[in-house]
């Protein structure tokens, strides 16, 4: 749910803090009318997390796209290798009956889920997985890290490429969620 600007208020009390503020996620508010008070709630309140411009992942693909052209492989061929290189990972033990379901599942997941078996498990009955996931996921630092990397390619087979300044304004975050 999203709180408006400036909308939060607290307020002490001698049990506990009455916390109010402004929404317009109108079918969260309904979620809460709805409550019938039987089981507790739970809430967390955090800062906002931005998501990264459409515009850089446009580009991105554009620009995966022109460097494919050069080298003979596809977008998306470039895109994994990519992911592959600079891409955000997670190392998971999976028991050793359930590896190919486990890899099968996280590649199901789009063009950048990849998933790779890894030699070096400690864990008795378990294999190491590594897992990388897709751009979908990611946030405008993360997404730059993979435009600027791709750069790095395209300048290397002849490909142009946008100036710094322009890189700067699609690599920003939208204003508008």
């Amino acid at each position: 749910m999203k709180i408006e600007q400036g909308t939060l208020y607290v307020e002490k009390t001698f049990n506990g803090a009455v916390v109010s503020f402004v929404t317009r996620d109108y079918s969260e508010v309904d979620t809460f009318l709805a409550y019938d008070g039987k089981k507790p709630l739970t809430a967390q309140i955090q800062p906002e997390k931005r998501k990264r411009s459409l515009d850089a992942n446009s580009y991105f693909w554009k620009l995966a796209d022109k460097v494919g052209e050069k080298v003979g492989l596809s977008k998306e061929e470039v895109y994994r290798e990519i992911i592959h290189e600079v891409g955000v990972f997670d190392d998971v033990a999976v028991a050793d009956k359930a590896v190919d379901t486990f890899v099968k599942n996280w590649h199901a997941k789009g063009t950048g889920w990849i998933a790779e078996v890894q030699p070096d498990c400690k864990i008795k009955g378990a294999t190491k997985i590594r897992c990388y996931y897709g751009s979908s996921t990611y946030d405008t630092k993360q997404m730059s890290r993979l435009i600027d990397r791709l750069i790095v390619d395209a300048k290397e087979v002849g490909v142009e490429y946008m100036t710094p300044d322009e890189l700067e304004r699609i690599k920003s975050y939208e204003q508008n969620i």
